[in-house]
């Protein structure tokens, strides 16, 4: 679940994948941007369900302003993550076959919202 050099050759690959031709375009920019928020999502994930739950139910050494402390709003980074990642992955979808690439900037503006 959380192997990290799986992960990391994921986003590897898309960035040689993206380097061999030697010219970024802008859907490998957006494939490569999806490939990282998935692997920061990983990580978020890997902070939350191992570490921050084995502070918050194992051990009586830490309160919960200790954990908040070192934890802060790492749930609300989560969401946001989810978020963000799932308007990019709808915004490549819905993009129509004649369009020449996805318009994943209105995505970003959706959230300042």
């Amino acid at each position: 679940m959380f192997d990290q050099e799986e992960e990391m050759g994921l986003v590897s690959q898309s960035v040689e994948e993206v380097s061999s031709s030697g010219v970024l375009t802008y859907d490998d920019l957006v494939r490569l941007e999806i490939a990282e928020e998935r692997q920061y999502l990983r990580e978020l994930d890997l902070i939350i369900k191992v570490f921050r739950q084995a502070f918050t139910h194992g051990s009586k050494h830490f309160s919960a302003q200790d954990v908040e402390l070192a934890f802060s709003n790492i749930l609300e980074v989560h969401e946001l993550t989810v978020k963000l990642l799932g308007l990019i992955e709808d915004a490549v979808e819905m993009t129509a076959d004649g369009s020449p690439h996805p318009l994943v900037g209105s995505c970003f503006e959706d959230l300042a919202e």
